[in-house]
């Protein structure tokens, strides 16, 4: 059983600590193979770093960064079907719903990998959502840019380096690429961070991002080196 939670905190000029959220994330092995989720973050969930406002969202403008306490929720399952060297490679898929009101659900499908040789290692997770559920917003709502729950592909790529057997240094270059209208509502960003191994069981992660290096038309009005997150994670294996 593995169990982490995340503070996921935005840190835009504009928009300073809001949102806060606290998002948890658990992990169950059922077998050598399989492995369950119950998942609130958003890295968890898509692979990306740098999402705010996920599971607790504790902080923020109620029509805007954090309009309901509660925001999602996701069961997540892994089959791991090759290793051989220094690769391994899981099927993936899951349910997610999230926001609630009104209901909205997605299905989850990707692939889960990783190449290592010593020290470095190298993650991919690209996954796909498909909505079910409340696929475009009401005619006539305030809702954000870009807001639906059409497919959108997830593609993190997350390079690893341990520097010694306690703290480990992460890169990731991640993009969001919504299958309709992709010009206008893509979005391409990195992240750098950190993990450090405080006991053979507890970790703590740091990850600072800029979700919005690249990015669509839409989104042309918005700066994007102002749009920057920071999350902090402790983790507890047993």
């Amino acid at each position: 059983m593995f169990v982490q939670a995340f503070a996921e905190i935005s840190l835009a000029s504009d928009n300073a600590f809001e949102p806060v959220s606290i998002a948890p994330d658990l992990w169950y092995g059922v077998s050598d193979k399989l492995t369950l989720g119950l998942l609130h973050s958003g890295r968890a969930s898509t692979g990306l770093y740098g999402g705010t406002g996920n599971g607790l969202c504790l902080t923020g403008d109620d029509e805007g960064q954090c309009p309901d306490v509660y925001r999602n929720l996701g069961i997540d399952a892994r089959y791991h079907f090759y290793r051989s060297g220094g690769v391994t490679l899981s099927a993936e898929g899951g349910l997610f719903a999230g926001p609630f009101d009104p209901f909205t659900a997605a299905l989850k499908l990707g692939v889960v990998g990783r190449w290592q040789r010593g020290a470095l290692a190298i993650d991919f997770s690209p996954n796909l959502f498909a909505g079910l559920s409340e696929r475009e917003p009401e005619m006539g709502a305030d809702v954000a840019i870009g807001t639906n729950n059409k497919e959108t592909l997830h593609l993190p790529v997350t390079a690893l380096y341990g520097l010694s057997e306690k703290l480990g240094l992460a890169l990731q270059v991640g993009a969001l690429v919504p299958m309709q209208d992709t010009g206008e509502l893509y979005q391409v960003g990195a992240s750098v961070g950190g993990q450090y191994m405080v006991s053979n069981r507890v970790m703590l992660d740091l990850a600072f991002s800029l979700p919005m290096l690249a990015k669509g038309d839409a989104y042309e009005m918005i700066d994007a080196l102002d749009t920057r997150t920071i999350t902090l994670g402790v983790g507890y294996a047993r």
